[in-house]
């Protein structure tokens, strides 16, 4: 638990609260990306920030930068970090 002492910058879940949710710290959709370097994007349909990432995928095109998308389909949320879990990794 956070005491109140604590800065607003440890407590993240207060900054929708004081801070203007377009501001590019708390939303990185919002910034200027571009010179961004390439960027590849993965993702999975079940995952819970596939509309985050698609989002910002879709900032970072706009914005001019080199970047890919790729959606899997059925499979979790950090489903690369589990395939070691199957012997695949």
């Amino acid at each position: 638990m956070l005491t109140p002492n604590l800065s607003l910058k440890f407590q993240p879940e207060v900054w929708p609260r004081v801070t203007n949710p377009p501001n590019p710290v708390l939303s990185p959709q919002f910034a200027d990306l571009r010179g961004m370097t390439p960027t590849f994007f993965l993702t999975s349909v079940r995952d819970l920030l596939l509309s985050g990432t698609v989002n910002l995928h879709r900032a970072f095109v706009q914005a001019g930068v080199d970047a890919q998308l790729i959606g899997f389909d059925g499979l979790p949320r950090a489903f690369l970090d589990q395939l070691h879990v199957a012997g695949i990794g």
